[in-house]
């Protein structure tokens, strides 16, 4: 897949983002200051830093389409020089130009930094899954802590596949180490640096208290998960009805505090539950609407309202999807297999495809190891 390519496709996540430079109302579109993207730029950056790295877009909506990065050189300074003026410390980002459809984007790339980086605003932001959430330096820094200990084995390789993998160099581990290594499905090993991530989406997705991380004794990390619901039962029960429609947890967050608001709410009151901006807050908020869950109270007015039922609308059918369709109706499930030349990509990629149509309602996983497959979970399109 070339990069241009890459850049229009790769589902948002855990180590890729995509930023406009662009407002989108009800008007024409209105290019953003430079500064207010600068802000966004240093946030997504400083949430790849503290996890595990990653690449962000800059130029292109969220649904791929590239719109551009188009402004006077010295406005674009101040966007180029964000990782450096908006953190501290600094981090130690790259950037390049790409251009896809003939459109000039900017990418940023930035690797794991064993420094906990905060953003200029006082906030410290963890990258988990597709959002950048606040944290605690404290608990960032404990999750460093453990990274730094074998920093060699947990150094994250982008694109990187089993053919990578040199079998003679493991052999000669075996002889040296005078061990016996099992021949194990290697393919299944989860991507370094995943674990943590995905615990606060499940906890999180569940309605529980996020995990407790500790560094104890300097030498000891520890992470505690509790069964505690944070949300009433019959907050939990109410939020089931939207799961079909693939809402993300900043989402659930927000329909299960309008639920105590008397399914009322406004982009301050998401700004402060998530510790986001105004931009991000606005993209939420609009997937709501067009997902067919919350609506303007009045028009022109700053308060939203949860519809006492979803309005009759489909979730968006995510590309990936609708390109495993045909194998799913001839088979009745995929592989992995099936999804890396449905969709031309590697082995790794394609697991990350499977769990994110998990968690968003698409797919159901049986099986194990090379014995896995991916069941549908919705009824399959008829043509």
């Amino acid at each position: 897949m070339q990069d241009w390519e890459r850049l229009q496709t790769q589902p948002e996540g855990q180590f890729f983002e995509r930023k406009s430079c662009y407002e989108r109302g009800s008007g024409s579109p209105k290019r953003r200051e430079a500064r207010e993207v600068a802000r966004d730029v240093a946030e997504t950056l400083a949430a790849m830093a503290n996890a595990d790295g990653g690449t962000l877009a800059l130029g292109i909506e969220d649904d791929g389409t590239p719109t551009g990065v188009d402004y006077p050189p010295d406005r674009l300074e101040v966007i180029v020089q964000a990782p450096k003026t908006h953190i501290t410390p600094p981090v130690k980002a790259s950037h390049r130009w790409a251009t896809v459809g003939e459109i000039p984007v900017l990418v940023f790339e930035v690797d794991w930094s064993p420094e906990v980086h905060q953003l200029r605003d006082g906030r410290y932001v963890l990258r988990v899954a597709d959002s950048n959430m606040p944290f605690s330096a404290a608990d960032i820094a404990a999750m460093k802590e453990g990274k730094r200990r074998r920093v060699t084995e947990l150094q994250f390789v982008h694109e990187a596949s089993l053919s990578d993998i040199n079998s003679e160099l493991i052999d000669m581990l075996r002889e040296k180490a005078r061990v016996d290594l099992p021949d194990t499905d290697l393919g299944y090993m989860r991507e370094l640096g995943e674990g943590v991530p995905r615990m606060f989406a499940v906890m999180e997705r569940e309605g529980l208290h996020p995990p407790d991380l500790r560094m104890e004794a300097d030498a000891i990390f520890t992470v505690i998960l509790y069964n505690t619901p944070i949300f009433p039962p019959e907050t939990l029960k109410w939020l089931r009805q939207f799961e079909p429609l693939g809402i993300s947890p900043t989402q659930r967050r927000l329909l299960a505090y309008a639920h105590t608001q008397g399914g009322r709410f406004t982009s301050r009151d998401l700004q402060k539950l998530a510790g986001i901006g105004v931009y991000e807050a606005s993209q939420q908020i609009k997937d709501l609407i067009r997902k067919g869950i919350v609506r303007l109270s009045q028009k022109r007015g700053r308060v939203y309202t949860v519809l006492a039922e979803p309005e009759s609308t489909t979730a968006e059918k995510p590309p990936e999807y609708a390109l495993l369709e045909p194998i799913l109706a001839q088979k009745g499930y995929v592989t992995n297999k099936d999804i890396r030349e449905a969709l031309g990509i590697s082995a790794v990629q394609a697991r990350r495809v499977a769990v994110r149509l998990q968690f968003d309602g698409w797919l159901h996983a049986e099986g194990d190891k090379r014995g896995r497959r991916y069941l549908p979970k919705r009824e399959l399109s008829t043509h």
